[in-house]
């Protein structure tokens, strides 16, 4: 993973859902974002308000148990939850979906980090307080960060 990152405190939930969607803007197909933090540090939101703001109209639900979920939107939104993919297939059926059509959002990514294409977008959820988050940026790809560092400005 790249040593550039950018930390964002979000206030509340309305900031981290706007950081969704400034992610969300970025994206094109063959993207991965991939999210990490404990349970109920934001994961799943994060995702569902990238998933709404690409497009989906259903509810985005966490695919702990079916391990990925597939949604229409702009394109193909693939919502993979590594949590549960055994450490003997150290989840290499899920190359297909990253590099596809789509845009992929991986939860509890860093079970399957050897895996995930160089210009991933990783996201680090940790909780600072019953709303508060801290979100941890770092990616390769080159029009993140800068993109991210312009959105935070107009906080």
């Amino acid at each position: 993973m790249s040593s550039k990152k950018k930390e964002l405190i979000l206030a509340n939930t309305n900031a981290t859902a706007a950081l969704a969607r400034a992610i969300a803007d970025l994206l094109e197909p063959g993207d991965v974002v991939a999210l990490d933090g404990p349970l109920g540090a934001g994961k799943t939101f994060v995702a569902q308000r990238i998933a709404a703001r690409l497009g989906v109209k259903e509810i985005v639900t966490s695919p702990t148990f079916l391990l990925i979920k597939e949604y229409n939107g702009r394109w193909p939104i693939y919502h993979i939850d590594a949590y549960r993919i055994p450490p003997s297939e150290q989840g290499f059926f899920l190359e297909e979906y990253f590099y596809g059509e789509g845009v992929s959002i991986v939860e509890w990514a860093t079970r399957i980090v050897h895996i995930l294409p160089k210009g991933t977008i990783y996201i680090k959820m940790e909780v600072l307080s019953n709303s508060s988050r801290l979100a941890t940026i770092a990616t390769q790809k080159p029009n993140v960060l800068p993109c991210i560092t312009a959105w935070e400005s107009t906080l």
